[in-house]
């Protein structure tokens, strides 16, 4: 790992988005390959990777700021552009059940939707937006605004979650099985749990995290990426944290 910044984890595979690689890195039973590499020459394919998601049929979802873009990685890591042009530093990726893609925009604070026939439409709204998961078919929108969590509906209705700045960088979401969030805050070397109801706690903190930025709660772990530490670590269910073997 070189400067990870974004993880999504499936049952047999962990994903990394590894900016300064720069492309994407591949994880299964412990090996490590390239599933993409791109290009050090400014502007080329996945020469700044921002965010990641995997999608039902296996393939993976990456945000790129270098050519504003979004693609999508087959298992064989050929690449295919998906959506280009309109959204300018991608910071976040997640899917809805029917399929559709759901980008955060940390450049502009839109969030879109992408179709499967590459329409995008951007529906709303949320000034700094850093990374979205889904909870319960809701869209939930991390910021680094003054609202860090807001839900977002299909039809661009904002709600604030959690209000006011508790944390200090938030920059990674992800959902737990009991529909709880995961925010992986920077600043903090933290790991805060939040309810639906906006309050939260921290599940973990401190060394060995120097500066946590994505997080992925796929194939029943929670994974950590730190981009400083250049490491992954897993989260156990008693709160401890471990280097992921």
């Amino acid at each position: 790992l070189v400067y990870p910044v974004a993880i999504a984890g499936s049952d047999a595979t962990v994903y990394i988005a590894d900016r300064r690689l720069p492309g994407v890195l591949a994880i299964t039973d412990g090996n490590v390959s390239a599933l993409y590499k791109g290009s050090k020459k400014v502007g080329t394919p996945l020469n700044a990777v921002r965010c990641i998601a995997t999608t039902d049929d296996g393939s993976v979802l990456v945000g790129d700021s270098a050519t504003r873009a979004v693609y999508r990685l087959d298992d064989q890591g050929s690449l295919s552009v998906v959506t280009k042009g309109l959204i300018g530093i991608p910071s976040g990726i997640a899917v809805l059940e029917d399929g559709t893609i759901i980008v955060t925009d940390l450049e502009s604070g839109g969030v879109w939707k992408v179709s499967d026939d590459g329409t995008t439409d951007r529906f709303a709204d949320v000034p700094g937006a850093t990374g979205v998961t889904i909870q319960a078919g809701n869209i939930m929108v991390l910021s680094r605004g003054t609202n860090p969590i807001v839900k977002v509906s299909l039809d661009g209705n904002t709600l604030p979650v959690v209000t006011g700045r508790p944390f200090g960088l938030p920059l990674g979401i992800a959902t737990r099985d009991d529909q709880t969030f995961l925010v992986a805050d920077g600043f903090e070397k933290t790991i805060w749990s939040v309810k639906s109801d906006g309050t939260f706690e921290k599940v973990a903190g401190g060394k060995p995290f120097v500066h946590p930025v994505g997080i992925s709660t796929g194939g029943g772990k929670t994974l950590v990426v730190d981009s400083r530490a250049k490491s992954i670590f897993e989260i156990q269910s008693d709160g401890t944290v471990a280097s992921l073997k």
